[in-house]
């Protein structure tokens, strides 16, 4: 549609050109005998010019050698000529036949050509600002198309206009014979879909552009082989398809005037309906003069029935009614700000127009009972009715005041009073009550209902004006309205019982929701809902929705203050009540916690003094000479010591559990040689790995790190201990250990240790680390530990500001574990 629309500009640019030309050549063009003609045929000259060749009963024969039958054939030959030439004229004079020379004299009148002229630039005026303000629609497309059309036929007046140019014939047969027909179908499209229907269907357009697809052929190339070879031949058919032009103008004229009328009745929206009315009557009082009382007789062979001039100047008032729907109603959707200066310009133009349609009709009045001679007569009547104008154009202008800013400012100003009331009040009935004053004072109308939406239930309620047993309008009952906007009641199909009568209804809506209805009964003054009262009413409606809400809602919140401090004490009270509980318990858990932690110290102390005597035992053995003892008895004592100090501890990591929880163990950081801590935690588990036939291979590389020693060699020999139980019989445990960059900049020492054993689930490899959690591998039936050793693990890395964690199934396998301490520490330094 944007590229439809500068198509549109770039031809109203050609066509004011073209109009320029065509005014300029008309003066000299479409000459004709200086004579009257009359009779059946319209061949015999009734009135001559004195002293000139033809004399009154002369009867026409032939116009430049070729022989005519009536007095459009005549014209037909004559518009290949200009004022001021002879043409060779052949009568039949009595019983003569004379061949006779005749000057060609003037038919197009001053007056004429300057009505025709003001019309067309007003035509080129009201189209260009359509285009330009209009919305790219098909709807503006086509309305531009129709006028546009009209404008540049009415420019060049007729077909054989030279327009100055030596291609000027080819030009003004294009623009009059090709353009012509289109004009009333561009209408008769846009009558048919304006405003609310859907585009139409391709056979429909069809049937709507063909015939005048098929009449500006036939009437472009009549013309141009009729003017070229004079035949009577092409020259009757030309005639003929100029008498099949007029019939086709004025029956699409009228299927216009039908369409319009159609969809007038069918329009649900107010402001389509105003629009409709003013492009109805436009199109009635405009256009239909010329076409049905100036075209149409001629096209039945007969006479116009009005004078050209005055259908040339009744196209003002289509002009005029378009620029009231655009002002008024917004046609076309053309966003037009009324100021003072616009208002009195198109005044002014108007009035200019109207003085001048008057001049012309009163000139025309008198010439037609006294003659042309009575100038004194024409100049009297022109000064009468630029005397009688005068006032007439100051009580317009008032009116002008009155209808465009006397009651636009009084609304502004009532609109605000009423915004002020609004912000001050948050009372329902405060609310109502200006409301109603405003309608009061704005609008007044025999009545006004307004309907909410009540908090506890459907429907609509009356809250103005209250009374008992007020109004319900149920949720069925609106289903069968379109409260899309503020619309008139005449222009619903059914209004519902509880509003018959209503002659506007106003819906008001908080976002989407259907919050209340405002129904207001016909005027006081009886006069129709403008769409400047729509628009009002829908600026009422915003600020009332507004206001309705912040007012239900100031309800709603005094009604909860009313209960909130009844509802605070009792939460209070409940609230105490828990902190009580809450400290009972407390106090509970704190003496189990004291219990806790005094049961495990006398289970450590119980524990470990047994078998420290068995470790003293088996050292006081061991310092013996155990050569003479069996194999089997020294393996048997191994075994018993690598157990006491298991079992040793696992005293310890209890105890140490408890004091690293409430925080009451200090670690001893020194340097510990990495390589010499990673070979000892092997030797205290080789017993283990042997039983197990499981063999250790230990990357480690030569370097101190800080930590304490103790803590760490216990976390390293309880992973390896795990991964020794857990890996398979004649498999591998691996211990890397690698330091590297830390994530704060520092040093890392990262300590590896992994088997080939069955992997760890997802589900369990955060749970393995918590206190008294021991996952059960089934396929390694009864090993199972304690659920002490990984979470004394996680507590000791964590007190050094590591972390732990573990990686199960290995990369690039199936099974297989690797658990990960990451300790932080500064840069390595090589062993001693």
């Amino acid at each position: 549609m944007i590229l439809a629309k500068k198509a549109l500009l770039v031809f109203l640019g050609l066509t004011l050109l073209a109009g320029v030309l065509a005014t300029a050549s008309l003066p000299g063009e479409q000459p004709r005998l200086p004579c009257s003609l009359g009779g059946a045929d319209g061949l015999t000259v009734a009135g001559a010019q004195d002293g000139g060749p033809l004399q009154p009963g002369d009867r026409i024969r032939s116009v430049s050698g070729v022989a005519v039958e009536n007095a459009d054939m005549v014209a037909f030959i004559l518009d290949g000529n200009r004022v001021g030439q002879t043409a060779a004229v052949e009568v039949e004079r009595g019983a003569q036949i004379l061949l006779l020379r005749v000057e060609l004299a003037r038919s197009i009148t001053g007056r004429l050509l300057f009505i025709n002229t003001m019309v067309s630039f007003l035509l080129w005026l009201v189209t260009l600002f359509v285009v330009l303000k209009g919305a790219a629609d098909i709807h503006m497309v086509l309305f531009a198309s129709a006028l546009g059309s009209l404008t540049a036929v009415m420019f060049v007046y007729y077909p054989e206009n030279t327009l100055g140019l030596p291609f000027g014939r080819a030009v003004s047969n294009v623009l009059s014979n090709g353009l012509y027909p289109f004009t009333v179908a561009f209408l008769a499209h846009f009558s048919m879909i304006f405003p609310e229907r859907a585009g139409t269907r391709r056979p429909v357009r069809a049937l709507l552009y063909l015939p005048a697809l098929g009449l500006a052929a036939s009437l472009m190339v009549s013309q141009t082989a009729g003017r070229s070879s004079l035949d009577p031949d092409w020259i009757r058919l030309n005639l003929a398809m100029f008498g099949l032009l007029r019939l086709y103008l004025g029956a699409y004229l009228l299927l216009c005037v039908g369409f319009l009328a159609r969809n007038f009745l069918s329009a649900r929206r107010l402001d389509s309906r105003q629009r409709l009315k003013w492009i109805f009557w436009g199109t009635i009082t405009g256009i239909a003069p010329h076409v049905l009382l100036f075209e149409l007789p001629r096209g039945l062979g007969g006479s116009p029935i009005l004078p050209e001039e005055i259908t040339y100047l009744l196209v003002c008032l289509a002009c005029l009614a378009v620029g009231v729907a655009v002002v008024r109603h917004r046609f076309l959707d053309v966003d037009l700000i009324i100021n003072r200066s616009l208002v009195y310009f198109a005044l002014t133009v108007f009035v200019v127009l109207a003085y001048l349609l008057l001049v012309a009709l009163g000139d025309w009045a008198v010439v037609s009972a006294y003659g042309e001679e009575w100038i004194g007569v024409r100049v009297i009547v022109a000064l009468l009715l630029a005397a009688l104008f005068a006032p007439l154009r100051q009580a317009t202008q008032h009116l002008v005041d009155r209808l465009f800013y006397r009651e636009q400012v009084d609304q502004r100003a009532a609109l605000i009073e009423y915004s002020e009331r609004l912000g001050s009040t948050v009372d329902i009935d405060q609310l109502l009550s200006s409301l109603d004053q405003l309608v009061e004072r704005v609008m007044p109308v025999r009545w006004m209902r307004v309907f909410v939406h009540p908090k506890d239930g459907a429907g609509l309620r009356q809250v103005f004006p209250r009374r008992e047993g007020a109004t319900f309008l149920a949720d069925e009952a609106l289903r069968g309205l379109d409260l899309s906007g503020p619309l008139s009641g005449a222009a619903v199909a059914a209004l519902p019982v509880e509003l018959a009568g209503a002659a506007a209804l106003v819906p008001l809506r908080s976002g989407t929701r259907l919050q209340g209805l405002i129904a207001l009964g016909p005027r006081a003054s009886d006069a129709a809902f403008s769409d400047e009262d729509v628009k009002f009413l829908s600026a009422v409606a915003g600020q009332t929705s507004v206001a309705f809400e912040n007012a239900l809602a100031f309800e709603t919140i005094r009604e909860l203050n009313i209960n909130l401090e009844q509802k605070v004490f009792e939460r209070t009270r409940e609230l105490a009540e828990a902190n009580d509980r809450l400290a009972e318990q407390y106090l509970k858990l704190q003496r189990l916690d004291e219990l806790k932690e005094a049961l495990s110290g006398m289970v450590v102390h119980d524990l470990k003094n047994p078998l420290a005597t068995i470790m003293m035992g088996l050292e006081f053995i061991e310092s013996e000479d155990l050569s003479r003892m069996p194999e089997a008895l020294r393996h048997t004592l191994s075994v018993i010591g690598h157990t006491c100090r298991d079992m040793l501890d696992l005293t310890q990591n209890l105890l140490d559990i408890t004091r690293l929880e409430s925080g009451r163990l200090d670690l001893k950081r020194e340097a510990v040689a990495i390589l010499a801590l990673a070979q000892e935690c092997v030797e205290r588990v080789r017993i283990l790995a042997r039983s197990r036939e499981v063999v250790f291979d230990v990357a480690a590389p030569e370097l101190d790190w800080p930590m304490d020693r103790s803590m760490m060699q216990r976390v390293l020999v309880n992973l390896l201990s795990n991964s020794i139980k857990f890996a398979p019989r004649q498999s591998k445990v691996v211990l890397d250990v690698r330091a590297g960059a830390g994530g704060n900049g520092g040093g890392e020492l990262c300590l590896g240790i992994s088997n080939s054993g069955p992997p760890i689930p997802p589900e369990h490899q955060q749970r393995i680390f918590e206190r008294f959690a021991p996952v059960e591998r089934r396929s390694l039936g009864p090993m199972r530990g304690t659920g002490l050793g990984l979470a004394f693990c996680r507590m000791v890395v964590e007190a050094h500001g590591g972390r732990i964690a573990v990686v199960s199934p290995l990369p690039g396998a199936s099974h297989g574990a690797r658990f990960e301490v990451r300790l932080p520490g500064g840069a390595a330094a090589p062993g001693a």
